[in-house]
């Protein structure tokens, strides 16, 4: 009787080892593509780069990155799927210089490339339909962003305190320049708007001191509070 508890307690002993191994091996913040029971798998690629199936199970997002490399290339395909979004926060904070998106590319979520203070420019794809939330918020050495003409939705602070960006062109298919887009942009010396922007939201050239002269288009019906406050020049 008493081996046969001893053989039970350290079975249990087992067991729960097991279980805490698993648990602390995985994380459960990376979607679908899993091997393990308690969670979901993160997939490494050979730029560092962590993948999420999607819940359709047709395509992956770059949910993070966990490499070192100053200059990244994210694939158009993984897995046979396309690579379609820059998830949450995906290269926050991390030290890239230069970024190279993938054709397949429909959407760079919120906080994607929050303070990548070394990111110099980058080339948005034809196919990106949304730029989210301060997507590139604090990247205070970008200096050129090209956004295509798919892009219909660029969400406030988007480029907020991007200090050394110089000059945007925003295609005809932007409607609205949503609140804070472009504060503490204090090199911002050059804005062409499309010709279907009908709102300036609040404080979206909020302190961009650099701008000298801007040309609202005839589209535009609203300007919102302090639009362009502290613009000094």
């Amino acid at each position: 009787m008493k081996k046969r508890l001893i053989a039970i307690f350290i079975s249990m002993v087992l067991t729960l080892c097991l279980l805490v191994f698993a648990l602390v091996g995985c994380d459960n913040t990376h979607g679908d593509d899993c091997d393990c029971p308690f969670c979901t798998k993160q997939q490494s690629g050979t730029e560092g780069l962590i993948y999420t199936l999607s819940k359709d199970g047709n395509s992956y997002e770059i949910s993070r990155y966990l490499g070192s490399a100053t200059n990244v290339t994210v694939p158009n395909t993984y897995e046979g799927k396309p690579v379609t979004a820059i998830g949450l926060s995906a290269f926050a904070r991390k030290p890239i210089a230069m970024v190279t998106l993938p054709s397949s590319l429909t959407t760079i979520s919120d906080w994607a490339f929050d303070n990548c203070e070394e990111l110099t420019s980058i080339v948005i794809p034809e196919g990106v339909k949304s730029i989210g939330y301060r997507a590139f918020y604090y990247c205070t050495s970008l200096t050129s962003v090209v956004i295509p003409a798919s892009v219909t939705d660029i969400a406030g602070g988007a480029f907020e305190y991007c200090e050394s960006l110089t000059s945007i062109v925003l295609p005809n298919s932007v409607t609205r320049i949503n609140e804070r887009t472009f504060v503490g942009c204090i090199s911002l010396s050059s804005v062409l708007m499309g010709s279907n922007v009908d709102r300036i939201d609040n404080h979206a050239f909020w302190a961009c001191s650099s701008l000298t002269s801007f040309v609202v288009p005839d589209s535009v019906t609203v300007i919102g509070v302090n639009a362009f406050q502290n613009g000094q020049n």
